[in-house]
């Protein structure tokens, strides 16, 4: 692989001559499911193709604009994408696309090359290899392209990654810079403890798993310089075995999924070119997988696995009792495509219902008494990727009802849920708990379970300034609505609410999202909003011969209980404008008397200084012109 990075150009032009320094990515692998032999995804001619094993079947899902046929591919676990690398620009980068080569999309961005991506057993990770930072070193990144982590920095390079089918290794191939040896190593999927497994002359490289983790297959030319052959050996490098030993260049091997044959890539049938075969998995004699000559240079194989097992029966309502702490279960989109759970409802009485997926989506809906099949009767709720909502049998509706849970066609393999349905109590339902001006509550709410949220109402008699605090270690909402529901703010806890409310009552509520869970403490502060002014007698402005006294009166509504004003006296000076003379400090609504010592301008102004209940305000300037 290192001479991509050493240069495009040269690297192009030995590519067509010498599988010396080619990567690839390894298929995914996942132990907890049985795998059966799916299509083999492939590079050749700037595309990538899929093919049956049987050569039947082929078809291009993506371009990679690249002459560069090494790019690699990798299949996502439940076999419906396929990561690879592409140009769209001066360089490669990874991208995703669907396995009938629809929703293609860019994971990598870098100003480096990025290729030979490996997809995580779990799919929530992709390993590749990129030289964005000089040599080439192996990064891995979440499935959506966040998070990108470097799992290596030596002065060598390291390339060809491939993970573990327990998820917990990453083996690879490591080339020191400018050398003429390669050896196979392996390291934690965190980069740690890494491990030389192979130590023999020339090239040994591209290593692949074997699906029950035991052992790996690779290429090496230690026997002949130039003449790649095929090698398995056990997961800790020792029990060596050469797999083929024909003249032609035999390289790139992935394992089936069911673990009985090996794909590889070979020139035995026109001396520079590149075919697709299949041979047992203790070797043998292989089989051509394309007949033909096209696609030309069919290039860094990877098998998809497809997950076998045996078609459930559909779920008849009302199914089996769910108990009021809730069920854990799974369903499957290939085998297990829904469960129901009977749930005894009386009219009049709210019910809370949550469903909490993990590792995919999980519908939920419920159905109303009386249902026999699912084919025709319409949900009474429904969420489509889990979720939580309330009910109210209606008048005459009690009975048994149906909760249903259904596998998504469009998540990931098995999907496990929780679900849990019970009785409403006051902080589930409308209008929730009262929470009092200066009063703070302390609650606890789960997105595992039935407590999803808390429900609280607070009552404003004038128009407010309304802080609302949530505090909590988890990452709680909290949302300000009306009565009515109309939500009139949000946030997270840690960030107050703070908002300007009429008159009337309003609702609070604390949600735990997903799977978060957690306690909390939330207050309250409402401080009215005021309003403040000053009079000059019973005018605003006045004109007075000097040596007359004025009363200047303050006025803040609604009254508040304490607190004080300040009224703050300026003079107008012909030279330097206006300039402080004076500050009275006094209670709401008072009064001061106010003789001017001279003839000018001046001016007054009144500010209520705000207590605990009332915000503060200011009144406009009153001016006492002075003959």
């Amino acid at each position: 692989m290192s001479q991509r990075f050493v240069s495009q150009l040269v690297f192009l032009a030995l590519l067509v001559v010498t599988f010396g320094g080619l990567a690839r990515a390894s298929g995914t692998r996942v132990s907890a499911f049985p795998g059966a032999n799916g299509l083999i995804a492939f590079n050749s001619a700037g595309a990538v193709y899929v093919v049956k094993p049987d050569g039947s079947g082929l078809k291009s899902i993506a371009q990679t604009n690249s002459s560069d046929y090494s790019t690699g591919v990798s299949w996502s676990r439940d076999g419906r994408q396929v990561a690879f690398s592409a140009y769209r620009g001066t360089d490669p980068d990874i991208y995703v696309v669907n396995a009938d080569g629809t929703h293609q999309h860019q994971l990598t961005f870098s100003r480096g090359v990025d290729v030979d991506p490996s997809w995580s057993p779990d799919g929530q990770h992709i390993a590749f290899e990129t030289n964005r930072n000089g040599n080439v070193d192996i990064y891995s990144m979440d499935s959506h392209g966040k998070h990108v982590t470097p799992l290596t920095n030596g002065a060598q390079n390291e390339q060809d990654p491939t993970w573990s089918p327990d998820g917990t290794k990453i083996a690879y191939t490591d080339e020191p810079v400018g050398g003429t040896l390669r050896e196979i190593w392996v390291m934690n999927g965190d980069g740690s403890g890494k491990r030389q497994l192979t130590s023999a002359p020339n090239f040994s490289e591209n290593p692949n798993w074997s699906p029950d983790g035991t052992h790996l297959v690779f290429d090496s030319d230690r026997i002949v310089k130039g003449d790649l052959d095929l090698y398995s050996m056990a997961a800790d490098g020792s029990s060596v075995k050469r797999l083929t030993s024909s003249p032609a260049l035999d390289a790139l091997p992935a394992y089936s999924p069911d673990g009985k044959q090996i794909v590889f890539v070979s020139d035995r049938v026109q001396k520079d070119s590149r075919r697709l075969f299949v041979m047992p998995v203790t070797g043998g004699k292989p089989g051509q997988v394309i007949a033909g000559d096209q696609p030309e240079f069919q290039m860094v194989p990877d098998w998809q696995r497809i997950r076998t097992g045996v078609l459930d029966k559909p779920a008849r309502p009302p199914g089996a009792l769910l108990a009021r702490a809730g069920v854990t279960s799974t369903v499957d989109p290939l085998y297990d495509l829904d469960d129901a759970w009977s749930v005894p409802m009386t009219a009049g009485v709210t019910y809370r219902v949550n469903l909490s997926p993990s590792h995919g989506c999980a519908g939920v809906a419920l159905y109303g008494p009386g249902v026999r099949t699912f084919t025709v009767a319409r949900p009474l709720m429904s969420e489509s990727c889990g979720g939580y909502f309330t009910y109210t049998p209606g008048p005459n509706k009690s009975g048994t009802y149906t909760v249903r849970v259904t596998a998504q066609a469009s998540t990931d393999a098995i999907v496990s849920y929780r679900l849990q349905a019970a009785p409403a109590g006051p902080d589930d339902q409308g209008p929730g708990v009262p929470l009092a001006d200066g009063e703070t509550r302390t609650g606890s709410v789960t997105g595992r379970g039935v407590d999803v949220v808390d429900l609280y109402r607070f009552q404003i008699l004038h128009p407010s300034v309304v802080r609302v605090g949530l505090a909590s270690g988890a990452a709680l909402s909290l949302t300000l609505t009306s009565l009515s529901g109309s939500q009139l703010a949000a946030t997270q806890a840690g960030t107050d609410l703070v908002k300007t409310f009429g008159a009337g009552t309003y609702l609070a509520t604390v949600k735990a999202p997903g799977h978060v869970a957690g306690s909390y403490r939330l207050s309250l502060l409402v401080r009215a909003v005021t309003k403040t002014t000053l009079t000059v007698g019973t005018a605003r402005h006045v004109t007075i011969p000097v040596g007359q006294s004025v009363a200047l009166t303050t006025a803040t509504s609604p009254a508040p209980t304490g607190g004080r004003v300040a009224i703050r006296l300026d003079y107008d000076d012909p030279l330097s404008g206006w300039v402080f003379r004076k500050l009275w400090e006094v209670a709401p609504q008072a009064s001061v008397t106010f003789t001017p010592p001279s003839v000018g301008t001046w001016r007054v102004i009144a500010s209520f200084r705000g207590t605990r209940s009332s915000n503060p305000s200011r009144s406009e300037y009153t001016t006492v012109v002075v003959t």
